[in-house]
């Protein structure tokens, strides 16, 4: 175990039920699909208060919370999102020049993913939400020791203080833009920053790769990011984006074309994972990359 992690009389292995599944699922010769099936035999697991399990992960150990949507996730197939994971590696440069910038972190799922397949990318996990820092700090201190950093805190062109509304089951729908998260739904007020707030804090500077799942607020971050974008440092940015929301679509495609970027919907087979370049929201594609011109 490592020297960082804390005991914990709360800690447990996983069950022999939880490995099996774990390895029927991951051994599916699928590339894409595997979470849709978890979804389907067994939707959810135990809900209600922290459960902590340590899992080995890229070599070291990881402690994760499985006690919501992403952790429940994590635990059987060791990832969550993994297209988004695959298509911020395809643009990574080469070396250690990259810092990765993960805007909503949540559980950490892509953050540990990028530190463990780019071994000398600075990861900065962005994530307001005071119960998923203790894991974040713990496991990328575990993951990608002396190359990382958390803020506690959210990103917008306006900073100040925001109600951030938590679903119960499901941190990873915690939205800033939603004001009913339904029954049992928690109400938190969370700092957020501006992204030259973050980047004045941190030692790694403006980010080269970004993902942003923040439920509906991701305009807000790109306004922020802008300069990052005007000087042409990022190198590819994923982002989350529903039917709902063309809009706030159409606002992050104006914004970063201007600066010679590319928009794609990011679309998965049970067998690949392909972008199609998108002028507008794609049926079917929830997430979507802005690719830096010259990529």
């Amino acid at each position: 175990m490592p020297p960082d992690f804390k005991a914990s009389t709360s800690v447990r292995t996983p069950t022999l039920l939880e490995t099996s599944l774990s390895v029927f699922l991951r051994s599916l010769p699928l590339k894409h699909g595997a979470h849709r099936i978890l979804d389907r035999l067994v939707p959810a697991g135990p809900r209600g208060a922290q459960q902590l399990v340590d899992l080995p992960y890229g070599g070291r150990v990881v402690r994760i919370d499985i006690s919501d949507l992403v952790g429940w996730h994590f635990l059987l197939l060791r990832n969550f999102d993994p297209e988004v994971s695959e298509i911020i590696k395809r643009f990574a440069g080469r070396g250690s020049e990259d810092v990765y910038w993960d805007v909503g972190a949540n559980k950490g799922a892509v953050s540990y993913e990028i530190a463990s397949s780019l071994p000398g990318c600075k990861i900065v996990a962005i994530e307001p939400q005071r119960s998923m820092i203790e894991l974040l700090e713990m496991n990328l201190g575990s993951l990608a020791p002396g190359r990382f950093e958390v803020f506690p805190v959210g990103l917008s062109d306006k900073p100040g203080t925001f109600e951030l509304v938590i679903p119960q089951g499901n941190r990873g729908k915690a939205s800033l833009v939603t004001k009913d998260g339904g029954d049992g739904s928690l109400v938190e007020q969370v700092e957020i920053v501006t992204a030259e707030t973050v980047c004045g804090r941190s030692k790694f500077g403006w980010p080269t790769l970004v993902k942003i799942d923040v439920e509906g607020f991701e305009p807000a971050v790109i306004r922020t990011l802008l300069p990052a974008f005007e000087s042409r440092r990022i190198r590819c940015c994923v982002f989350e984006c529903h039917r709902s929301e063309a809009d706030g679509f159409r606002a992050i495609r104006d914004a970063t074309r201007e600066f010679g970027y590319r928009t794609f919907a990011i679309r998965k087979t049970p067998f690949s994972t392909r972008l199609d370049p998108a002028d507008g929201l794609v049926r079917g594609a929830t997430d979507y990359a802005i690719v830096r011109g010259d990529l």
